[in-house]
């Protein structure tokens, strides 16, 4: 995943934040407890998917994770949109994420889309 934010940089001289928009292990912090803690390892299966009523499936699986709808690169992106969004600090706004799902394929969402 690849992210862009847009915002204007702290400019306060002196302050060890100085010239930037967010810190990025703050970042990470956010994209960890959003993303990454549900989709990390996991299997994730369309909800109404037949595949979803398998006992089997739990019992061989460790993390499960029934999505909404089909879980595309493009609606696992729009979700992700979704989670990041609304926990990014005041004056931060998510601008472009990409979501790489093998080498050569991507899906991209950019704020004008909305």
């Amino acid at each position: 995943m690849h992210i862009t934010l847009i915002g204007i940089p702290l400019n306060q001289a002196g302050h060890p934040k100085d010239g930037m928009l967010i810190d990025f292990t703050d970042l990470k912090n956010l994209v960890q407890t959003q993303i990454l803690s549900v989709y990390d390892h996991a299997l994730v299966l369309n909800a109404q998917s037949p595949h979803a009523q398998l006992k089997a499936l739990d019992e061989n699986f460790e993390k499960i994770v029934y999505f909404k709808s089909q879980p595309t690169c493009e609606n696992l992106l729009m979700d992700m949109v979704e989670k990041l969004q609304p926990v990014l600090p005041f004056g931060i706004d998510l601008h472009h994420l990409r979501l790489q799902e093998t080498p050569s394929s991507s899906a991209s969402w950019y704020s004008t889309d909305n």
